[in-house]
């Protein structure tokens, strides 16, 4: 479901303006515990994973992946 009102979390400045003016919706597809959304506009669409501070290495094992 796409939403377009005010997004549920609170977000530093800078990732705030570059993400507004986007439509977004929660990804619900993954079974990762961290929260996932899909913000899209006409000029593409960007994904937010969001999770607590324990689990940081597997984000950055996603990231470091991603990169490769």
């Amino acid at each position: 479901r796409i939403m377009s009102t005010t997004f549920p979390v609170s977000l530093p400045a800078a990732l705030a303006r570059r993400l507004r003016g986007s439509a977004w919706q929660a990804d619900t597809l993954g079974e990762s515990a961290a929260k996932v959304y899909r913000f899209s506009r006409s000029t593409g669409a960007v994904y937010l994973k969001i999770c607590a501070v324990e689990p940081f290495d597997g984000l950055r094992s996603e990231a470091d992946a991603l990169a490769w």
